[in-house]
């Protein structure tokens, strides 16, 4: 057998060629198989290797590709988008990521020699009061508050939303809802995850508890939308209402505040009855140069902020308190 030197036109008909000839070879010289796959190991394990990485590598990119065609499906789409959200969530202890989100290049295209302000503190610093408005036109809320992310509490727009807990058992009686599983659960009465139904119907046999939980599941918002729906005084160039929460508590007495992880540009938190005390805290880079504020909500009252302030609240230490806080972006 006589091996010729390997040049650029080598091709894979000639090696194949060549390795049926070694084989025959070393069959006509009384090889025996078990020799002849030792001679062939160092060949075989590499295309093994080859297979295996190129099998993985399909694998993967099946997958990716699946999925990203079944989030054509608004059902599947808002299940990968609700579990993406709890982890972005999840990592917020360790990274806040919030203020990337207004960002149209997460790299820069020329590193600063300092780092640059996340927000700019010069719209909160003064900020010693909450202005207080029955009723508000669409351009000063949003020049004169939301665009330089000033909160501020609206007295009238939930004149049609419940007065009363009763409407959670209308609620609860739709299968989307109670079927559902909330996110971002903390409460007194329970440990772990729970069906929203099941959760609160547990509430009734509690006297004293507190509880506030995001709905994330498109088709329990959507339920929820039916009785707590889009403000008359959010302006229509917002996007519709992406996520919204509940917060229900009743002769709770703690001083500790609640957090509430919250991620869109802009929130709402609406009163129905009772009262809550809320803390607005500024983030990041502002954190010590704007002041905490805090407010007492009562019933039929509207907190309206963006995602320059993180949100606390704190019970009211006797009756029966409940808020709905909705997310949206602009």
């Amino acid at each position: 057998m006589v091996l010729r030197k390997i040049n650029s036109s080598y091709t894979f008909q000639q090696f194949n060629s060549e390795i049926n000839e070694l084989y025959d070879y070393l069959r006509s010289e009384k090889y025996k198989d078990e020799e002849i796959k030792k001679i062939f190991a160092p060949l075989t394990a590499k295309v093994k290797k080859s297979n295996a990485f190129t099998y993985i590598f399909v694998s993967i990119l099946v997958l990716l590709v699946s999925v990203y065609f079944l989030t054509y499906f608004d059902f599947i789409y808002w299940h990968v988008s609700a579990i993406a959200r709890i982890a972005l969530i999840k990592v917020l202890p360790y990274f806040d990521w919030r203020y990337l989100k207004n960002k149209q290049c997460l790299i820069e295209k020329l590193a600063p020699s300092t780092p640059s302000l996340l927000f700019n503190c010069d719209l909160c610093e003064n900020i010693r009061n909450i202005h207080v408005y029955e009723d508000i036109d669409e351009d000063t809320l949003i020049q004169r508050y939301l665009e330089l992310d000033v909160p501020l509490i609206l007295t009238k727009g939930l004149e049609e939303w419940p007065k009363h807990s009763n409407f959670i058992d209308d609620v609860v009686k739709e299968d989307a809802f109670y079927y559902s599983y909330p996110c971002r659960l903390s409460t007194s009465i329970h440990r772990g995850s729970s069906m929203a139904g099941q959760l609160l119907e547990k509430v009734k046999s509690f006297d004293e508890f507190f509880l506030h939980f995001q709905n994330c599941d498109l088709e329990a918002m959507r339920v929820f939308r039916r009785f707590t729906y889009r403000p008359k005084f959010l302006p229509p160039t917002y996007s519709p209402v992406l996520y919204n929460w509940l917060v229900w508590n009743k002769d709770y007495n703690t001083t500790n505040y609640k957090p509430i992880d919250l991620v869109e540009r802009v929130s709402i938190f609406s009163q129905l009855f009772g009262w809550s005390y809320v803390r607005l805290t500024p983030r990041l880079n502002c954190k010590d140069v704007c002041p905490e504020l805090n407010i007492a909500l009562s019933g039929g009252e509207s907190l309206v902020f963006t995602n320059l302030w993180d949100l606390e609240y704190r019970p009211k230490e006797v009756g029966e308190n409940m808020a709905v806080i909705l997310e949206t972006k602009d």
